[in-house]
């Protein structure tokens, strides 16, 4: 989740077709597709790998607006869509993947600006619950996998077995703990301690 790299391997390559490496600034990335005849080079910021992540976790369409967003929309010098803060930054310290979104930056300036979701009209607030559903959906069978973990944890008839479900169910944890969060700004009343920005 969030922009976690992992290292690439050749079945990933036969797998996808494309390869990021990250280039020697660090601030850029290199995404490479790879075929048979010819091989395709376009860098890449970090902002857009962020963008492309949010994207996908968005079901490619704006949470704000319900817009579907295509890739030539939020790449490129003029992005229609860009990175918003659910929890506005100036109001809040968090800067974390799971307190962002890729949004219409139209309505971003001239709708949401520093607002929490929950202080949008009533009908744009309404229309935006449908849409971070499946965020909900995920976290909550990802608990029925943990519960499963822990059970399987404590049936485990020798210590590596028994590490593995332990690991596995952190891992599981930590995806939960991510789309939760995701989710509960959204549906968050108010600033809570430790989110203020003050």
């Amino acid at each position: 989740t969030g922009n976690d790299l992992k290292e690439v391997t050749n079945d990933d390559i036969e797998k996808f077709g494309y390869v990021l490496e990250q280039r020697k600034d660090g601030k850029s990335f290199i995404v490479k597709k790879i075929d048979k005849k010819n091989e395709l080079c376009i860098v890449v910021s970090k902002d857009d790998v962020q963008k492309y992540t949010l994207w996908e976790e968005q079901n490619h369409i704006c949470i704000y607006t319900g817009k579907t967003i295509s890739l030539s929309s939020f790449l490129g010098a003029n992005p229609q869509f860009d990175i918003e803060h659910t929890l506005p930054r100036s109001r809040s310290w968090d800067n974390s993947q799971m307190n962002k979104t890729l949004c219409d930056k139209t309505y971003n300036q001239q709708t949401k600006k520093e607002r929490m979701p929950i202080e949008l009209s009533e009908k744009d607030y309404s229309e935006i619950l449908p849409r971070i559903q499946h965020w909900k959906e995920k976290y909550e069978a990802l608990e029925n996998e943990i519960e499963k973990k822990k059970g399987s944890a404590r049936a485990a008839t020798d210590k590596q077995q028994k590490d593995k479900h332990i690991q596995d169910r952190h891992y599981l944890q930590m995806e939960h703990d991510y789309w939760k969060g995701k989710h509960d700004r959204f549906v968050m009343e108010e600033i809570r301690e430790g989110f203020k920005n003050s």
